[in-house]
């Protein structure tokens, strides 16, 4: 039986206003700017429920923020509002990955599978930092643990499956043990 993917990606989170002309900050969750506007728009999920599709102008301004311009947002209360809020992008318009790059999407939900102690949770969500990503794994009853997304600690990925195989280095899994 073949794994259900998401159907929509999750690009970038509102941060906040930038100026007076409704410009705002994003925080990307993931993937690249560029995929906001590889339809020429994007979803905007804010609290929760898909509105229609917006146009959408990035600019890039570091490796993980941009600035966004959403049609119809033209001023500063109006930017305020969406604080929080999701861009995201359909599958059928998001770019093919080289050999061995996930989205975080579908890396969402995958069980870790640990070398030694089995199967210890499940993926959550992933953080960029600059150097790599980070998984968060949920643990029944623990504290999430944060795994490097490395090919040194990563062993595979096997996303029909819904599986991620890691070898955690030594001390790694005592630093998130209460």
């Amino acid at each position: 039986m073949s794994r259900q993917l998401p159907e929509y990606y999750r690009i970038a989170r509102i941060a906040g206003p930038h100026g007076v002309k409704g410009a705002v900050r994003l925080n990307l969750l993931g993937g690249s700017p560029e995929s906001l506007t590889a339809s020429g728009s994007c979803w905007l999920l804010p609290g929760g429920d898909w509105q229609r599709r917006r146009s959408v102008t990035v600019e890039l301004f570091g490796a993980d923020h941009a600035l966004a311009y959403i049609e119809g947002i033209d001023t500063r209360e109006a930017a305020e509002k969406l604080r929080g809020s999701v861009l995201a992008q359909s599958r059928e318009h998001m770019p093919e990955l080289e050999r061995d790059n996930y989205y975080v999407e579908d890396l969402r939900n995958c069980a870790v599978i640990d070398d030694k102690r089995g199967r210890i949770g499940t993926v959550t969500d992933s953080f960029a930092i600059p150097i790599y990503e980070l998984l968060e794994v949920e643990r029944p009853g623990m504290r999430p643990l944060l795994i490097p997304f490395i090919a040194s600690i990563v062993r595979r990925v096997d996303i029909e499956r819904a599986e991620i195989e890691v070898n955690l280095p030594e001390g790694l899994w005592e630093v998130y043990d209460d």
